[in-house]
């Protein structure tokens, strides 16, 4: 696995079609990536600074999105990582009451959390 121009800040939520993961390194990205990547499967993530990361299809060659550039909201993540189809049965959804009130950085790590629960 390479990065081009830069890398990725981790943690990282890493969207693999329309299942979500959470990656705490390279390390562990490296290994999601062996166990999820399929002829395709889009395969991108968002980096701890919210920027889009996508995976190329023909090599193990990572780059920042060109095709993404805005800066996603909170409510399109939590929409992504709740309408995840691995996410386990009956697993509690993130549910926030006021997005406002909570920095990028809370929900990032709580969204963390929750993909982490088995």
């Amino acid at each position: 696995m390479r990065f081009a121009f830069r890398r990725p800040q981790f943690p990282a939520i890493v969207v693999a079609g329309d299942r979500v993961f959470g990656a705490i390194s390279p390390a562990a990205l490296k290994r999601l990536l062996q166990r999820e990547r399929r002829p395709g499967i889009h395969i991108k993530l968002l980096d701890l600074t919210w920027e889009w990361f996508e995976l190329s299809d023909e090599s193990d060659l990572i780059t920042p999105s060109f095709l993404e550039r805005a800066t996603p909201t909170k409510r399109a993540i939590l929409a992504l990582v709740n309408g995840r189809s691995n996410r386990p049965p009956g697993a509690p959804l993130y549910e926030p009451r006021s997005l406002s009130n909570h920095s990028r950085e809370a929900i990032f790590a709580e969204l963390l959390a929750l993909l982490s629960r088995r």
